[in-house]
């Protein structure tokens, strides 16, 4: 069907609306761009806004009507993320029963006529336009940005530069599960030790301190300090708190460390990796196994194998990440 595209495009933007929202605290809910300039939207209200100018739209100019109200009864972020979740799978459902007929047809759009699919990309440029209303947000806040479309500064810079894509969840479901406990993201390695900028004479820069350069002829490292800084700043919701060490084209270093409990949920990455125990005791399952890596453990995986870390005691792990030269 030719206009699969569209829906394709719906099913992944409603997940980037998500973990948009998923980056925000219940405490950033009243915040607007600027305190005192009631013009711009708060956070609150563009979560309002996305919910019910979507209910509108879809039940006026697309005759989608999911048959619930478009606010959570709790508007808090998890509760804007349950609703918004539960209705716009709904909505997915129902376009994907549509043929192409369906979506030739003339509808209303405000006070001129036009065909559904022409509805659907205006809708689809609509929600992508306040997500990014949404993202500047969280980088005025001082807040990391996981993958929404592909790398991004925390998670090393640009693509160009062999930065990956990481995205905070592997999915919707497990999204929701993990934002109900407290959040507990895929780690983030940090920015790189270039601009990010396509400039091709930019010069190098980092968008936060660090005590020496990522990318040098010779690096050393005391990792029993580096490992105590990290657990003493690791105040995340997510319980685990990461430096980059080393950040080379092709080579990426990453001390992580985790409080005890805390999980990195499933995420993959598109160089080869090796996972290594520095302090405590951290379990990793991949492809349907379960690998105990006690501290001195460690494990090397091929490149885009899905994973996840527990760590079964307070600990300290190195993630090393390596690419082709060839890509």
């Amino acid at each position: 069907m030719k206009y699969d595209f569209l829906i394709d495009t719906y099913a992944t933007e409603r997940v980037k609306i998500l973990s948009t929202w998923s980056e925000f605290t219940d405490e950033d809910l009243p915040v607007r761009p600027l305190r005192t300039d009631p013009r711009g939207r708060s956070v609150h209200e563009q979560m309002v806004h996305q919910c019910v100018s979507e209910d509108v739209w879809f039940r006026t100019m697309l005759g989608i009507d999911v048959g619930a109200p478009p606010l959570p009864s709790d508007e808090t972020r998890t509760g804007f993320m349950a609703r918004y979740a539960e209705d716009s799978a709904k909505r997915l459902a129902i376009l994907r029963q549509q043929q192409e007929p369906w979506w030739e047809e003339p509808t209303k759009f405000f006070d001129v006529e036009r065909s559904r699919a022409w509805v659907m990309t205006r809708r689809l440029t609509h929600t992508s336009h306040h997500r990014g209303q949404q993202m500047a947000m969280l980088r005025m806040l001082g807040r990391e940005l996981h993958s929404n479309y592909g790398p991004t500064a925390d998670t090393g810079g640009l693509m160009q530069n062999h930065a990956p894509t990481i995205y905070a969840y592997p999915g919707v479901e497990a999204l929701l599960q993990a934002e109900e406990s407290g959040g507990h993201k895929a780690p983030l390695p940090g920015p790189g030790g270039r601009a990010v900028t396509e400039r091709p004479d930019a010069p190098s820069a980092t968008g936060r301190p660090h005590s020496q350069p990522m990318a040098a002829p010779c690096l050393d490292f005391n990792l029993g300090r580096e490992v105590e800084q990290l657990h003493r700043h690791n105040g995340t919701q997510s319980g685990h708190n990461a430096r980059t060490l080393v950040r080379h084209d092709g080579l990426r270093i990453v001390l992580i460390a985790m409080k005890a409990g805390s999980r990195i949920p499933q995420h993959q990455t598109e160089g080869y990796i090796s996972i290594q125990t520095v302090a405590g005791h951290i379990q990793v399952r991949a492809q349907g196994r379960s690998f105990d890596l006690p501290s001195g453990g460690l494990l090397a995986l091929d490149h885009g194998i899905p994973h996840d870390v527990e760590a079964l005691e307070e600990s300290a792990l190195l993630l090393t990440i390596a690419w082709s030269r060839e890509k």
